[in-house]
């Protein structure tokens, strides 16, 4: 878990437990395998500090909130960006 750049502000584990999702000051969404610390994927499009992440009860949908007011949407199975709301 090492190739964060700046303070984590949100943290959530996949229901399964087996990967956990970061986010903060460096505005980039990382996913992590829980068992060996090593970074699967990295997300990217907020202008600012990403400040809470929630993810939805089967592990497909990742919603992201930022400073500035944004809330963004990103499906995990395809690793896109859904949507942006401002």
């Amino acid at each position: 878990f090492k190739s964060t750049q700046g303070k984590v502000h949100a943290a959530v584990f996949m229901a399964n437990n087996t990967k956990i999702i970061t986010a903060g000051e460096d505005r980039v969404i990382r996913i992590w395998n829980v068992a060996d610390g090593k970074l699967l994927l990295k997300l990217t499009g907020h202008n600012s500090e990403i400040t809470d992440l929630q993810i939805n009860a089967d592990n497909k949908i990742l919603y992201s909130y930022s400073v500035d007011g944004v809330i963004k949407c990103w499906n995990l199975e395809t690793n896109k960006e859904i949507f942006e709301h401002i």
